[in-house]
C-alpha cells in the first residue's frame, strides 16, 4: 500500500466557476522527496491542503475523488488525528505560531491532543534541538527573525511525530542565508530516512540534490507530468517555459548552451545542480570556445561600470529627491533598530535594499514613506523636512506596495479594490472601468474581478497590491518584496513593469531578497546589517565582495558562484552577476 494516494481528485472552492485542481491522480511510496511544480494559481497550495484533510473538512467547496493517507480516507478520518500523520508548513510562519514563548508554542499541538506531561516536555526538547532552536526556547516569539519563526513553524509540526512534511514555499519570507539554513535542514531530516516529503517551492538551485520525483500541475489544475526531474523538465520544457515556471538556474543555462551548440554536434545534457553544471561546463569550456560561436550578448563590465560611474558624476544634476541624515528609529523597547543611517535617492535612481531578515528594511521604508517617525535624524522629501508635510501630500508624491498584500485591502471584490481610491477621487464610472479593466488584464486578474482579494493565491494578492498602486502618477514608487510569491512569468512581468517605470523617470526603490532580481535590474543597492548600512553603491561591486556577503547572511547570485568555480571573470577581475554575462564569458 502506497503510503499517500490520490485518485481522481478535484475540488473546487466555493463561488469559483471552475475547479482549483482537476482529477488529479498520483501514488506516493515512504520516503520519496517530491517537487510540486506549476505556475501561480494552478493549485500547489490546494494540492496541500488536500493532503493534510484541512479541504473538504475544513473549507467550504466541492469535493470529489480520494485521497488516502497510509489508507484511511483524507475527507472522513478525524482531522485531529490526520494533522499528526501530515504536518504542513505554509508560506507565512506567523500564520502558524499560536504562542507567547518559544517552547509554548511547539507544545501548544501537543497539549490539544492530551499527550501527557513528560512527552511534551520530551517532545519540544526533541524538536527545538533539531531545527536549533532549543537555546531559544525562552524567547518570546514575536521577536524571532522571519528565518527563526520558520524554524520555529517546522519544530512545531515535528513535534506531534508525523510520517509526511509537506513543504508550501517555506522559504518565501527568508533572506538567502535564511533559505540555505532551511534547505539544509530539510536535507538533514531526509537523510533520517524517517519522513516522506512533498515541497512546492520556486528557489530550486539548492534543493535540487535532494528531489527524486517533480509533479507538474497545468495552469487548470490538472496533472502535466509525474516523472524523474531530468526527464520530466527535458520533456516538458517548452510548457514550462509557456506556463511560467521556475526552474533550476543552472538548467536554463544547459539549455541555452544546448540550443546555441546543436549546429556544431556538441551535445550537453542540462545539468539540475551547481556541481553537476561546473564538472560539465568545464569539460565544454575548450570545445566551446574553439566553435567561435557567440553564446551570451556583448557584455563588457568595465564599460558598464565607466558608465554607471560617469553617471553617478552626473548626478548632481538631477534633483535630490529623497536626503537621509543620521537616521536612528527605536520601537517602544528602545533598542534601535536603525542607527545612524545616511544617504540620499536621486530622481529616476533605481536601489535595492537588501540585508538579512531583522536587519531593519521594512521598518526605513515606513519611515520614508512617513507611517513611522525617527527617533532622531531627519528625512527630507524634496528638499522639506517630511515630518512638516501633509500625509496626503506624501501619497501623491510616494506610493508603497506593503510586504503583506492583505494589509492593503479594504473592498469586497478585486474590481472595487482597485476603483476605491479612483472613486474616492471623484473620478468618472466610465474613466474607472476603463482605467480598472486596463489593469487587471495587465496583471492576468480580469477573470477574478468580481472575486473577493482574500480568495486569491499569494502571487495574485501580490500582482492586485501593486496594480492598486499603480493608479496615481507618483514620482517615487517603493515596492516591499515585490516578487514575493510569484510564478517565474509574473516575476519577469514584474521586473518589466518596474524597467519602465524607471525608463519613464520614476524612481524606483524595492526591498528584496532576489539576489536575481537585484543583479538583473538595480543600479545601486543598501545593504543593511543590524539596523546599520554596511554598504552603499554599485550592484556589481557588492556582488564582488563574497566575505561582505557571508558576513552579512547574504548569497551572491548562481551564475557567479558557478563563474568562481569556473575561474570565469572579466578582464579586470570581476565576476559575472547574470546570465547573459555568464554566457558571454563562456565564448
Amino acid at each position: 500500500m502506497s503510503q499517500i494516494s490520490v485518485n481522481n481528485l478535484t475540488w473546487q472552492y466555493d463561488g469559483r466557476l471552475k475547479p482549483a485542481i482537476s482529477n488529479i491522480s498520483f501514488e506516493v511510496e515512504k520516503g520519496e522527496f517530491i517537487l510540486i511544480l506549476g505556475s501561480s494559481g494552478s493549485g500547489k497550495s490546494t494540492l496541500a491542503l488536500c493532503l493534510n484533510g484541512l479541504i473538504p473538512q475544513e473549507m467550504p467547496g466541492k469535493f470529489s475523488g480520494k485521497v488516502k493517507i497510509e489508507g484511511l480516507p483524507t475527507d472522513t478520518f478525524p482531522l485531529s488525528q490526520l494533522t499528526q500523520k501530515v504536518g504542513v508548513i505554509f508560506q507565512d510562519p506567523e500564520s502558524q505560531i499560536a504562542m507567547l514563548k518559544v517552547e509554548d508554542d511547539v507544545a501548544f499541538g501537543l497539549e490539544n491532543r492530551l499527550v501527557p506531561l513528560k512527552k511534551i516536555k520530551k517532545r519540544v526538547k526533541e524538536s527545538l534541538t533539531s531545527v536549533g532552536l532549543l537555546e531559544f526556547k525562552d524567547e518570546i516569539t514575536s521577536d524571532l527573525s522571519g528565518g527563526m519563526k520558520q524554524k520555529l513553524s517546522l519544530a512545531s509540526m515535528l513535534a506531534p511525530l508525523p510520517n509526511i512534511l509537506v513543504f508550501d514555499e517555506p522559504t518565501s519570507n527568508l533572506d538567502p542565508k535564511s533559505t540555505k539554513d532551511l534547505f539544509d535542514l530539510i536535507h538533514k531530516l531526509n537523510q533520517s530516512g524517517k519522513y516522506t516529503m512533498l515541497t512546492i517551492e520556486h528557489k530550486l538551485d539548492g534543493l535540487m540534490d535532494m528531489v527524486n520525483r517533480v509533479l507538474i500541475l497545468n495552469p487548470d489544475g490538472t496533472l502535466l507530468a509525474d516523472g524523474n526531474p531530468r526527464n520530466v523538465l527535458k520533456k516538458h520544457f517548452l510548457k514550462i517555459k509557456e506556463y511560467g515556471m521556475w526552474i533550476p538556474t543552472v538548467f536554463w543555462i544547459g539549455i541555452k548552451l544546448k540550443d546555441k551548440l546543436k549546429e556544431k554536434d556538441i551535445s550537453i545534457e542540462p545539468p539540475l545542480t551547481i556541481d553537476e553544471a561546473a564538472n560539465k561546463f568545464k569539460l565544454l569550456l575548450k570545445d566551446i570556445k574553439d566553435t567561435k560561436i557567440k553564446i551570451g550578448k556583448k557584455v563588457d563590465a568595465k564599460e558598464k561600470r565607466e558608465s554607471q560611474d560617469k553617471k553617478d558624476k552626473n548626478e548632481y544634476k538631477k534633483f535630490n529627491q529623497i536626503e537621509v541624515k543620521d537616521l536612528n528609529f527605536a520601537y517602544t523597547n528602545k533598542k534601535y533598530v536603525l542607527k545612524n543611517l545616511s544617504f540620499s535617492v536621486y530622481e529616476g535612481d533605481f536601489l535595492a535594499i537588501v540585508g538579512p531578515n531583522g536587519s531593519g528594511k521594512t521598518t526605513l521604508a515606513k519611515i520614508l514613506t512617513g507611517l513611522l517617525k525617527p527617533s532622531s535624524g531627519t528625512i527630507s522629501l524634496y528638499g522639506k523636512n517630511i515630518l512638516t508635510i501633509d500625509p496626503l501630500e506624501i501619497s501623491k508624491k510616494m506610493g508603497f506596495v506593503f510586504q503583506n498584500p492583505e494589509h492593503q485591502f479594504l473592498s469586497d471584490t478585486i474590481y472595487n479594490e482597485i476603483a476605491l481610491s479612483l472613486r474616492l477621487a471623484n473620478k468618472s464610472e466610465d474613466f474607472i472601468k476603463k482605467k480598472v479593466n486596463s489593469l487587471l488584464k495587465q496583471f492576468e486578474l480580469i477573470e477574478f474581478k468580481e472575486k473577493n482579494p482574500f480568495s486569491l493565491s499569494q502571487g495574485q494578492k501580490r500582482r492586485l497590491s501593486v496594480a492598486t498602486m499603480l493608479l496615481w502618477d507618483q514620482d517615487i514608487l517603493i515596492f516591499d518584496e515585490p516578487t514575493y510569491g510569484q510564478d517565474f512569468k509574473n516575476s519577469q512581468q514584474m521586473w518589466n513593469i518596474l524597467r519602465d517605470l524607471n525608463s519613464a523617470g520614476k524612481t524606483i526603490i524595492v526591498i528584496t531578497h532576489d539576489m536575481n532580481f537585484v543583479s538583473e535590474l538595480t543600479e545601486k543597492v543598501i545593504l543593511l546589517f543590524e539596523g546599520e548600512i554596511r554598504f552603499f553603491g554599485e550592484i556589481r561591486e557588492l556582488f564582488q565582495n563574497k566575505k561582505l556577503l557571508f558576513n552579512s547572511y547574504l548569497m551572491e547570485p548562481i551564475v557567479t558562484t558557478l563563474a568562481r568555480t569556473l575561474k570565469l571573470n572579466f578582464k579586470d577581475g570581476s565576476f559575472p552577476i547574470t546570465i547573459d554575462e555568464f554566457l558571454y564569458l563562456i565564448n
